[in-house]
């Protein structure tokens, strides 16, 4: 099975896995003490839009506030039996989640909407 830009959806831990990055560093997380603005948070908004959470693509706006910290908790409660915390961060657990277990990459059709700058 192969995800967006003919790169592997299936989870696994390897360079060659263009995902792997944004759920092992930091820098691609999504939450007030990590990234509030740019293609991460645009990412996750897009999972909560496919995942029901957003109901309109006008609320992707590649900006964290108080609403997609509320709909990171909101995803992270649903799922909370998959082993999610909800603490409001889109994190390691929280992007591997959305990425490969719930969507495997599906959203595709959003990213080429995604800012470029990070």
């Amino acid at each position: 099975m192969y995800g967006t830009r003919d790169k592997p959806a299936n989870g696994s831990n390897s360079d060659t896995n263009w995902y792997y990055s944004y759920y092992t560093n930091t820098a691609y997380w999504v939450g007030w003490r990590y990234s509030t603005a740019g293609k991460p948070v645009y990412m996750i908004q897009a999972y909560l839009f496919a995942d029901g959470e957003f109901s309109a693509l006008s609320d992707i706006d590649g900006y964290f506030g108080n609403n997609t910290e509320t709909k990171i908790r909101a995803y992270q409660y649903k799922y909370r039996n998959d082993g999610l915390s909800e603490d409001g961060v889109a994190g390691g657990d929280t992007w591997k989640h959305m990425a490969y277990t719930k969507y495997g990459t599906s959203i595709a059709y959003l990213l080429p909407y995604a800012p470029t700058a990070s």
